[in-house]
């Protein structure tokens, strides 16, 4: 999955209302917490497990996970979406309903 796009919010800081991003990802059926997973730790080669933050969702249709929405990494109070080249469009259709829900806008990046 590539980076497409990015959810922001004014006033910014403090941007997007996690909380209600947090709501949105449960009450929203194309959207899902992704779930705990075990790894394997690569400092110690012991097994791991790896329990996703409350503020990453996962994008599913028809079941298939397609894409991703998180808190961004830049600390500017965004949300980064993610997706693979075949399901962009959907995924962008998604992530412009949850920035309205949000009361802020998505930004496709080229």
């Amino acid at each position: 999955m590539a980076l497409i796009g990015v959810i922001t919010c004014d006033p910014n800081p403090p941007g997007v209302d996690l909380d209600r991003w947090r709501r949105i990802v449960v009450e929203n059926s194309q959207l899902r917490r992704e779930p705990p997973r075990d790894v394997i730790n690569p400092f110690t080669g012991k097994p791991a497990a790896h329990i996703p933050l409350d503020t990453d969702g996962q994008i599913c249709i028809d079941g298939s996970v397609v894409g991703a929405i998180g808190i961004s990494l830049s600390g500017e109070g965004d949300l980064d979406v993610w997706s693979g080249d075949d399901d962009r469009v959907k995924v962008e259709s998604i992530a412009r309903a949850v920035a309205v829900e949000l009361g802020g806008i998505y930004t496709p990046l080229p």
